[in-house]
């Protein structure tokens, strides 16, 4: 009986030590579970709110165009809040919150479709002055150079071929007529990266005039490029959680 008791009572510890590591691993398994859950509920929560702060550099929640700047403060603070909130949040991360230009939270940013609407009157203004170089010109000269103006169709009404084709082009050749049609052209494709590489090409007094606006889109660009790489972010945390 007593032999029978020994193995009994030792049968019985060994399950017992079997079930609490099983309960142990179970433990730890929930508790890895549960700090994935939290992290992927930060993730979707900043995902959100760069999805908004994305949305509301776009265009205006009513249909007339705004053209003057939008106050993204309370979205900025949002990502900013969520991304210090959550534990998932890196160096990269950090970096692109540091990259939104100080301007961009005190005086706000133009929309995507103010901007494009505000090129209209800069290519009128930059149309009228394209004769007159960086050292400035005459009455006559201004004169000469609205006159040109009102005379000169536009010539382009695409971009050229090789330019789509990613053929090597000389950007030297181009006069300001040309570039501001590329513009245009890029504004209406909604690829303001590209209309911007054009525009950094203006001289002389047409660049002076959409000096505001080229400073003015590439804050709106820094903007969105931000909001993307924490929307990129915050995705490849819900992949990872999911994946485990």
């Amino acid at each position: 009986m007593e032999e029978r008791l020994l193995q009994e009572k030792i049968r019985y510890q060994t399950e017992l030590a079997s079930s609490i590591a099983r309960l142990s691993e179970i433990e730890r398994v929930l508790a890895v579970r549960e700090k994935l859950d939290a992290a992927e509920h930060k993730s979707r929560e900043i995902w959100l709110v760069c999805q908004l702060l994305n949305d509301a550099l776009k265009s205006n929640p009513t249909n007339s165009v705004r053209t003057n700047p939008i106050n993204v403060l309370r979205e900025l603070k949002a990502v900013m809040d969520k991304v210090s909130e959550s534990e998932e949040a890196n160096s990269l991360s950090q970096l692109a919150l540091k990259s939104i230009p100080q301007s961009a939270i005190e005086s706000g940013v133009y929309t995507e479709d103010a901007l494009i609407e505000r090129f209209k009157k800069v290519e009128t203004i930059c149309r009228r002055v394209s004769l007159i170089g960086d050292e400035g010109g005459s009455l006559w000269r201004f004169l000469l150079s609205y006159i040109q103006s009102t005379l000169v169709i536009e010539r382009l009404n695409s971009v050229p071929l090789e330019e789509l084709e990613n053929k090597e082009v000389d950007p030297s050749r181009w006069d300001t007529f040309a570039i501001l049609a590329r513009v245009k052209h890029h504004l209406g494709e909604r690829n303001l990266e590209q209309s911007l590489r054009y525009a950094n090409q203006l001289k002389g007094e047409p660049r002076r005039v959409a000096n505001d606006w080229i400073k003015d889109l590439r804050t709106h660009l820094e903007v969105r490029q931000s909001a993307s790489i924490l929307l990129a972010q915050a995705a490849s945390v819900s992949v990872r959680t999911l994946n485990n």
